[in-house]
């Protein structure tokens, strides 16, 4: 009887460690959150205020691959300098781990609650540098349909999902790379995991301006902290259970 008891313990133990083990892989880099509050253009330095906000989150597409879904806010767009009541997000700007010949089959997905425009979306060719930084792809709000309302203003989100359509590998946070950082960023900024394209309606017809320069583009940091996997202390839980369960038996 104490063989049967404790075969069924180790066996108990080994279930509970594959099944913990395989939760916490499955929650693992589950979702990344990002403050845009770094200023790129045309003076780099930190903000005081969160300007935007990203949450990108893996999820399966409708094409069953693994996909990132985006929820991208206008927190606080107006507050920069010459902005006013009348601001708005143009652009996102992203950097993927895939070669300029892959940007194509990332397809973005809308949803009935988003304003992104996901005809916008523009592989960029490692084209795209600002301040130093060059990104891969760009998402864009058109701006002649903004007196329409067809743009991202102040408490307004977009929520589009990046699908694979050809990909050589998973489309997941993971792929999600930190921009490329040339010579010519500034010493003392950190690193840029995504920015934003500002701008405001004063001048629709000639292109809008800000500070005299057509864009203000805000970055998003790498974050200071990694979230623990959501899984993981559910994990450590179930191996604690099962250990008393096993003294317990022996007892």
């Amino acid at each position: 009887m104490k063989h049967n008891v404790s075969s069924i313990s180790r066996t108990l133990y080994s279930l509970g460690f594959c099944l913990g083990l395989a939760m916490a892989q499955s929650a693992s880099a589950a979702s990344l959150d990002l403050d845009f509050n770094y200023r790129l253009t045309p003076a780099s330095g930190e903000l005081n205020a969160t300007i935007a906000t990203a949450h990108f989150e893996d999820v399966i597409g409708s094409n069953n691959l693994p996909a990132i879904d985006l929820v991208l806010t206008n927190v606080a767009s107006n507050i920069l300098p010459g902005q006013g009541s009348i601001s708005y997000l143009s652009g996102l700007l992203l950097a993927f781990d895939y070669d300029d010949a892959d940007l194509p089959a990332i397809v973005v997905q809308q949803f009935t609650d988003d304003t992104a425009h996901s005809d916008r979306w523009e592989p960029q060719e490692d084209v795209a540098t600002v301040d130093g930084y060059t990104f891969t792809s760009e998402l864009g709000f058109p701006r002649f349909e903004v007196e329409a309302g067809a743009r991202l203003g102040v408490g307004e989100s977009a929520h589009v999902r990046f699908l694979n359509f050809g990909l050589p590998n998973d489309l997941t946070i993971a792929s999600l790379i930190t921009a490329i950082r040339g010579p010519s960023a500034t010493a003392s900024a950190n690193d840029i995991v995504a920015a934003i394209k500002v701008r405001s309606i004063a001048n629709l017809t000639g292109g809008e301006l800000i500070e005299s320069v057509p864009t203000l583009v805000i970055g998003a940091q790498v974050p200071a902290e990694v979230p623990v996997p959501a899984a993981l202390p559910l994990f450590l839980s179930a191996l604690a259970g099962l250990g008393v369960m096993q003294r317990r038996r022996k007892a």
